[in-house]
């Protein structure tokens, strides 16, 4: 891990050099322009109601990881939502690697506009991990009301969640349904480890591709489970 982080800050260090692109690019009527540029019409649904849908594919080193998979997810979305993709998919991802390819970010994470890697956790804290505490005063908004595969910029009872986290006294917070079923982060997915089994939420929860991609290779048994906090 030592070595991952090292070759990560080197890159850093490369990606300081005078470039007009080289923290946020967006691609904006078939153009690449810095991120600060663009602007969202005032009366666009999406910005009056959150109607609209995203996902964000991340890059290391240069590399997508599972693009695929994250295009295949933004188009089920969009199809729940009653919309259709503008281009595509193979456009789309056409137009991903060239913005990659023109910011010379090697480490990030795109909405359809780049910018530099986001660690959920730092890198100096994930091998002794950090605080965090499943929520009392806040619920996961329930998915007959926003269905939870679908991501979306709903993000009312996730920040309550840390507003709730910091006050006391930690930094992550683990939400509930109305039935005291553990759901998700604000952000992140839950994984418990025990007896050699994985357990994650059987639903009401975003199909994370990370999420995915952390239990196909552990060669452990999964189980998907209504109640985790049974296995604290």
């Amino acid at each position: 891990m030592e070595k991952i982080f090292a070759a990560y800050q080197e890159r850093q260090n490369i990606l300081a050099a005078n470039s007009p692109l080289r923290k946020r690019v967006a691609w904006v009527e078939e153009e690449l322009t810095p991120l600060h540029e663009p602007r969202i019409p005032i009366l666009d649904q999406g910005f009056m109601h959150s109607d609209l849908t995203y996902d964000i594919p991340s890059v290391w080193d240069g590399r997508f990881f599972r693009l695929d998979d994250h295009i295949t997810r933004l188009e089920t979305s969009c199809t729940k939502l009653r919309m259709k993709l503008p281009l595509p998919r193979n456009e789309v991802k056409q137009i991903l690697v060239g913005m990659m390819a023109r910011s010379v970010i090697r480490d990030a994470r795109n909405y359809m506009f780049i910018q530099p890697y986001v660690w959920c956790i730092e890198p100096e804290m994930q091998p002794v991990g950090r605080s965090g505490i499943i929520a009392r005063t806040v619920r996961r908004v329930p998915p007959g009301c926003i269905d939870p595969t679908v991501k979306n910029l709903q993000w009312g009872d996730l920040v309550r969640g840390l507003f709730e986290a910091s006050d006391r006294g930690a930094e992550y917070s683990f939400l509930t349904d109305g039935d005291t079923n553990l759901t998700e982060g604000s952000g992140f997915d839950i994984v418990l480890v025990k007896d050699n089994i994985l357990y994650t939420s059987a639903g009401g929860v975003l199909e994370g591709v990370t999420r995915n991609s952390a239990l196909e290779p552990a060669g452990l048994r999964l189980r998907l489970s209504w109640h985790l906090w049974k296995r604290l």
